[in-house]
């Protein structure tokens, strides 16, 4: 399934990329953004073994979860709407930033 990747999410992955600059180093903050790219890319192979989002009810669409991020303990909460032919990634938020509402997308 093609992946779309929302301009919000965009600026969500470069926010949290600078935010590894700082607290980690620039290298480890390249390695998580093409990691998250790769991980989002790999959502569309199988969209629907992804658990539904606490958000789930409050849209249209179904509204699913993938946690992704670096090592075995990932941090980072990719939300995505599936739709008939594709699928829209909403937000890259940390697991710890709470959920979203229909201002959060686009």
């Amino acid at each position: 399934m093609k992946v779309l990747i929302s301009s919000r999410a965009v600026l969500d992955i470069q926010r949290n990329a600078d935010w590894w600059a700082a607290q980690h180093s620039r290298l480890q903050a390249a390695e998580w953004f093409y990691c998250v790219y790769d991980q989002l890319d790999a959502i569309g192979s199988s969209p629907l073994s992804y658990g539904l989002s606490s958000e789930n009810g409050m849209f249209p669409f179904e509204v699913r979860d993938a946690l992704i991020g670096l090592g075995n303990r990932k941090s980072y909460r990719a939300i995505f709407g599936v739709h008939e032919d594709h699928l829209t990634v909403y937000r890259v938020l940390r697991a710890a930033e709470g959920t979203i509402d229909a201002f959060d997308l686009e």
